[in-house]
């Protein structure tokens, strides 16, 4: 039987409420698939993969690393490509590996807009390199809270993702985190929060660091198949939307109504 949590891991999703200045400073979603080592191995592969996003991701770059394996007869060393396609603003990038594409925003405007983006990635992707099962699809928000927000935290966050040590002892903590891994009706759920001093970040990847103090949210919400299913654009559309609306369903478990309102919500 399959269980059914509740909310904010189960139970039906909240409207989402546009905002005018959004604490959002990242938003990513990736398909992981079989791998094809060709993409590895051979750079004219994934021309035509470029060649079909060339119009919204014009710029490229690529990036060679090592991946080391054990095997039974000793290590085996191979050498690993990401390919990365960015829009002409920078803002917005394709990330592409031998088991994996990605799309992460830095400008997101809605969910329907950006998945809408992401399934015709993943449609020129089928068309291309033939992936043909999907081991994961997981999608991820990343919040920040600083300046006059930050100093009116206590306003704008649940108190329970609060650390009860910065209002007395913010001169001394040097970072404050905290993680929590749950289970939701469609796959599973990993959040990370807490307070970082200037020029700190927990993942430079998707955060910046800021030159004041902040309080962060990471929201990663995830379906992994131990059965791949069929490499679907349309399916990995629709998953990806209600992924969306688990992470937003948490994240307005974890700020109050009265931050929306600050950010140029309307809660009418």
């Amino acid at each position: 039987m399959t269980k059914s949590f509740a909310e904010p891991f189960g139970g039906p999703f909240r409207k989402s409420v546009p905002l005018t200045s959004t604490p959002l400073v990242s938003v990513l979603t990736q398909v992981r698939f079989e791998e094809i080592k060709k993409i590895n191995t051979d750079a004219d592969f994934t021309a035509d993969f470029q060649e079909a996003i060339r119009r919204h991701y014009p710029l490229s770059v690529e990036e060679t690393g090592h991946l080391i394996e054990v095997e039974p007869d000793g290590v085996r060393r191979s050498n690993r490509r990401t390919l990365r396609y960015m829009n002409a603003k920078k803002t917005e990038r394709v990330t592409l590996t031998a088991d994996s594409v990605a799309l992460e925003t830095r400008n997101y405007d809605s969910r329907a807009e950006f998945y809408g983006r992401l399934k015709n990635v993943c449609v020129a992707l089928q068309e291309t390199l033939e992936p043909q099962l999907v081991m994961r699809l997981g999608v991820r928000y990343v919040d920040q809270i600083y300046g006059a927000r930050f100093d009116a935290r206590a306003r704008y966050i649940n108190p329970n993702f609060l650390s009860p040590f910065l209002n007395e002892h913010s001169d001394a903590i040097v970072l404050n985190t905290n993680k929590l891994v749950a289970q939701t009706n469609e796959g599973n759920i990993a959040a990370r929060w807490g307070f970082l001093n200037p020029g700190d970040t927990h993942d430079a990847e998707v955060m910046p660091a800021l030159d004041t103090e902040c309080w962060f949210l990471d929201i990663d919400s995830a379906t992994h198949h131990p059965e791949p299913v069929a490499f679907d654009p349309k399916a990995i559309h629709d998953g990806a939307i209600k992924l969306s609306g688990r992470a937003y369903a948490l994240f307005r478990h974890i700020v109050t109504d009265e931050l929306l309102v600050e950010c140029g919500g309307d809660l009418k």
